[in-house]
């Protein structure tokens, strides 16, 4: 068992010794240790003890404040005096404590205020129900999602622009209940992730995107360009225009395409221009035909008009 409070009948925590509880000791006999032979102790962090030169708290006395180790009383003038001793706890602060249930103050000045133990369980809590913005709440909460679930959901209520609150604000949420853990960037970026949002595993989620490159080659009309699609394990080619029906694979396999009904091949600007160039072909052909008869009609009068200048002269 640990005691706050540790007696040395000699220097330097040498010779016979005792272990004290918090409580008030009138006679020091009575608990063991000999009367007016005290000469070190030992204090634990966030205790105070009071030693009397003579019992039930009589004649001098001394107040010590752990944490602290005295290794020779007589540096503080009460060496093989003391009769009679109180040793009482101290609170600290709740910045204190959580100080050392962060880990920013040594473990030697904390005590029982030691990250992960319960006692920090319940200064954390007590704090943090009240003090979201502090990030070593934020940090603790990350860890702790079933204590905190409810503070992190009142702060980001008032702060929804935090980028702590980036999964809790997901727009995601929105869109038939997305887990925002499995598609929203700033969620994952570190926003706070709620127990259920940590217990419900993502979906697989196939890219079923299409890339194409076009080059500048020179004149080129198409009519029927194919596109291969391949999600997971599913080939579908959609010829241009179509609509195709995409069965889904066994939900057993890992690469499942469950919630895809149509794929839908919508044809590109390039694509509308050929089939409008493709259906409007006998216009442009008589176009052409006309334009070429006008040329010929324009130079046979040109010729003629030249023709009839030269018999004018002669």
């Amino acid at each position: 068992m640990s005691y706050p409070v540790t007696l040395y009948v000699g220097n330097n925590y040498s010779d016979e010794s005792q272990g004290v509880d918090y409580g008030d000791y009138p006679w020091l006999p009575t608990i063991g240790f000999p009367n007016d032979a005290l000469s070190s102790l030992k204090i634990a962090p966030f205790t105070k003890v009071s030693l009397f030169c003579d019992g039930s708290y009589g004649g001098c006395r001394f107040d010590y404040l752990g944490p602290m180790e005295i290794s020779d009383l007589r540096a503080t003038g009460f060496n093989d005096s003391a009769s009679s001793m109180q040793v009482v706890p101290i609170t600290p602060t709740l910045e204190t404590q959580i100080n050392c249930c962060n880990g920013t103050s040594s473990a030697y000045q904390c005590g029982k205020y030691v990250p992960g133990s319960a006692t920090c369980t319940d200064s954390m809590t007590q704090w943090c129900s009240t003090h979201m913005s502090d990030p070593k709440c934020k940090s603790w909460c990350t860890n702790n999602t079933a204590i905190c679930d409810p503070f992190a959901q009142t702060y980001c209520d008032q702060n929804p622009t935090d980028p702590y609150c980036a999964c809790i604000k997901s727009p995601a949420k929105g869109i038939g209940g997305v887990n925002p853990k499995c598609i929203d960037a700033a969620c994952l970026a570190g926003g706070y992730l709620t127990t259920a949002m940590k217990n419900t595993n993502c979906p697989s989620i196939i890219d079923c995107s299409i890339k194409t490159t076009l080059e500048n080659t020179g004149i080129i009309f198409s009519n029927t360009t194919p596109i291969q699609q391949n999600c997971g394990n599913t080939t579908v080619v959609a010829p241009p225009g179509t609509t195709v029906v995409v069965p889904p694979n066994n939900p057993t396999t890992t690469n499942t395409v469950t919630n895809v009904t149509n794929v839908t091949n919508t044809p590109g600007k390039l694509s509308v221009i050929s089939n409008y160039v493709h259906d409007h072909m006998w216009i442009l052909l008589a176009f052409i035909f006309l334009v070429f008869i006008a040329i010929l009609l324009f130079t046979d009068d040109i010729m003629s008009l030249d023709f009839t200048e030269e018999q004018q002269n002669l």
